[in-house]
């Protein structure tokens, strides 16, 4: 099997000098480039011995409010691992794991697509029920996850976690404001 370090050169720009190569690799992140695609996938092989992690602890130490029972855990998520395996230092987390390496990392490589599959069959089923007529705060709740959704090769399930848990007081506030003002705020489509 070949290095991921060997796969660089194919994911970088090497055009009139280093600015486009800074350039490429610095927007690898966001656009689930081959070359951390590679690492990724590579992470699960250079930590072996560690995946014995759980996906559903991994979430919850990423939903905001529950992470507060899990601080005392000594657990590594897969975007600390993937950053170690990049940089070799435990302090440096500024990469994300792309979705295909943390399906990767938890399940066979045949299964590991159906990770993102899910996640853009959620895609569509949201975006459906945003066709329907629906209260303002469950339009802005589903616009929120349909954005991060829509940026699913250059982030993970655990942001997608992060930012619902996030944004569920948000969501709370403005539930409460619309029952207690009279409720009757619908978004309906145009046809």
């Amino acid at each position: 099997m070949k290095n991921s370090t060997d796969y660089i050169d194919y994911s970088t720009l090497n055009v009139n000098g280093k600015k486009l190569q800074k350039l490429s690799t610095s927007i690898q992140v966001y656009t689930g480039g081959p070359y951390n695609v590679a690492m990724s996938l590579e992470t699960k092989e250079y930590f072996y011995d560690i995946v014995n992690t759980n996906v559903l602890f991994e979430f919850f130490k990423s939903f905001v409010g529950l992470n507060i029972f899990l601080k005392d855990f000594n657990f590594q998520t897969t975007s600390e691992l993937f950053n170690y395996r990049i940089f070799f230092d435990p302090n440096n987390i500024s990469q994300i794991i792309p979705i295909i390496g943390q399906g990767y990392f938890y399940f066979v490589f045949i299964i590991a697509p159906i990770f993102s599959i899910i996640f853009i069959f959620l895609g569509f089923y949201f975006n459906k029920l945003i066709d329907k007529k629906i209260s303002l705060e469950i339009y802005y709740f589903l616009i929120i996850i349909l954005i991060r959704l829509g940026f699913l090769m250059g982030h993970n399930s655990i942001i997608l976690v992060n930012e619902i848990s996030y944004n569920l007081e948000t969501i709370f506030i403005l539930f409460t404001l619309n029952k207690f003002f009279g409720g009757k705020n619908k978004i309906e489509k145009a046809k």
